[in-house]
């Protein structure tokens, strides 16, 4: 999945028209970031654990 497609997908509106348009005319670069210990480069790998801490 490119990256103006994550904003378009997961983004808010004021998100999606603040930087869509510099995406797609290649004005803006999109870089995506991942620093999941076990996922690599595969984002699609990365794992998501929750614990309830208090009340």
């Amino acid at each position: 999945m490119a990256g103006g497609s994550v904003v378009e997908r997961f983004g808010s509106d004021e998100l999606e028209q603040r930087r869509l348009p510099g995406i797609a005319s290649g004005e803006t670069v999109m870089a995506f970031a991942i620093t999941e210990p076990n996922a690599g480069s595969d984002s699609h790998n990365i794992s998501v654990n929750a614990k309830k801490v208090g009340g």
